[in-house]
């Protein structure tokens, strides 16, 4: 728009033009590449070959929506009548499929990903959104993403700048914008049909899994059963969320998940389960001193630091709260004849110990959510 005076119907925009969006691009590109290397939450870790296929062709789609935009300034600023009604038709569907389809509508839909990799795919962070596992039930939102790009962008505007072609003036800019929009096109289809849940070069076997649920709605699990998402409504209890793996009878082992989404800052507790799990298992939200809904756990609250100690509320610890991508481990301790020592890292400024009275059958490393949209992921 404030080079409208300036762009020419046969030869587009002057070079230094450009100049401000490939600053952008290099900002933007540079910030990927820093999380890439730097974020230890990233589940995938892409081989040089996944990563140059990844990172480099999405620079078409962020060079895409640039070039429609100026697309339209050249057919704009030409005095042919055709031009002028083109320029009129690419900006109502600029408008309609960018601006109100994926900036406004699609990210809405992307963002309530719990794991955001649908909108890092938004604002074209590929190599990034392939490094996250995201919920099988949450690929509608992928397909979105691709879909829109295609049909709300690509094609209309790839149609429109041809006939500018065909019918008003051979401009080589318009070619190339045709050329990346075809491209673009092209890859989203791609991505939309290639994608699995599971990130891109995750290595998750130590991490072990959550435990299916048995009915529904309760929790969306993504592909390799590390990454879990409550889907039941609140409606004032509390949901059990079991990994797979029992304990072993004696010795030191651990347990570690992230925080991926928090909709309320800590509304979950985390500890240790003796009963099997059930999916329709739901508890009361108690504030009272007991409740025989929590016995057979020894849970730590995050909210506020209580800990319910076999349907008795115990001493409470410090508060840690829902830091989005936090990473709680804790430790139990089992040795036969003794109590079942939990240690729990990143509260306070020490480890803090629990002690709870062994029961008799397995234990097992649980998460109780109360807020729908709740996602953790397990971690080795």
């Amino acid at each position: 728009i404030m080079k409208a005076t300036t762009v020419s119907c046969s030869n587009g925009f002057f070079w230094e033009d450009h100049l401000p969006f490939f600053g952008l691009l290099c900002i933007t590109k540079t910030a990927e590449l820093a999380m890439y290397v730097y974020d230890p939450t990233l589940q995938g870790d892409l081989s040089l070959v996944d990563f140059g296929l990844k990172f480099f062709p999405s620079f078409l789609g962020y060079l895409d929506g640039y070039t429609d935009a100026t697309a339209i300034a050249i057919a704009s600023s030409c005095d042919d009548p055709t031009a002028q009604r083109l320029a009129w038709w690419m900006t109502g569907t600029y408008f309609t499929g960018v601006v109100v389809g994926q900036w406004i509508i699609v990210a809405i839909i992307a963002f309530r990903d719990p794991t955001h990799a649908c909108f890092m795919k938004l604002i074209h962070l590929d190599a990034l959104s392939s490094c996250i596992s995201i919920p099988e039930n949450d690929k509608g939102r992928w397909y979105a993403v691709n879909l829109a790009r295609t049909f709300g962008e690509d094609l209309p505007q790839a149609i429109q700048q041809t006939l500018f072609i065909m019918y008003v003036k051979k401009n080589y800019f318009m070619v190339a914008s045709v050329a990346v929009s075809i491209a673009s096109s092209t890859k989203a289809l791609i991505d939309a049909v290639n994608r699995a849940a599971i990130a891109l070069g995750a290595d998750v076997a130590g991490a072990g899994t959550w435990a299916r649920p048995i009915a529904a709605p309760a929790y969306s699990l993504s592909a390799d059963g590390t990454l879990a998402t409550r889907t039941l409504p609140s409606g004032s209890k509390w949901l059990l969320l079991q990994k797979a793996q029992s304990l072993e009878s004696d010795g030191q082992q651990k347990f570690s998940f992230e925080v991926v989404h928090d909709p309320v800052d800590g509304c979950w507790m985390f500890g240790l389960v003796t009963k099997d799990y059930n999916a329709k298992d739901t508890l009361d939200d108690s504030h009272a001193d007991e409740h025989p809904d929590y016995k057979g756990l020894l849970m730590y609250r995050s909210d506020n630091g209580n800990v319910w100690n076999n349907g008795r509320k115990a001493v409470g610890l410090p508060r840690t709260g829902g830091v989005p991508g936090k990473v709680m481990t804790a430790e139990v301790s089992l040795v036969d004849g003794q109590p079942v020592r939990f240690t729990i890292e990143g509260i306070g400024d020490v480890p803090q110990d629990l002690e709870w009275l062994r029961t008799a059958g397995p234990l097992y490393f649980g998460v109780l959510t109360f807020r729908e949209q709740s996602a953790f992921r397990l971690v080795e």
